[in-house]
């Protein structure tokens, strides 16, 4: 087995600057691709009756507070 390589290579942006780009086209074709279902707006906001409510969290932040919420809280003593 030789495994994958991806080219990897930069281009020129408008400021005069380098983009990098890695070329994942050969390593994409090797993936198997596994089918699943869309959930469509409609069926989430069907159990969601008036005065119901409901809230998003961006997973970036999500991962913040998870890991600050078990952290003890310090005292400033050490």
């Amino acid at each position: 087995e030789s495994g994958f390589y991806s080219h990897y290579f930069l281009v020129p942006k408008k400021d005069g600057g380098l983009r990098p780009i890695l070329d994942l086209r050969h390593l994409n074709c090797a993936l198997m691709k596994r089918p699943f279902r869309m959930i469509m707006l409609k069926q989430i906001l069907s159990p969601v009756h008036p005065g119901y409510w409901f809230c998003s969290l961006d997973l970036k932040d999500a991962y913040k507070i998870a890991f600050k919420s078990r952290l003890p809280p310090t005292t400033g003593d050490s």
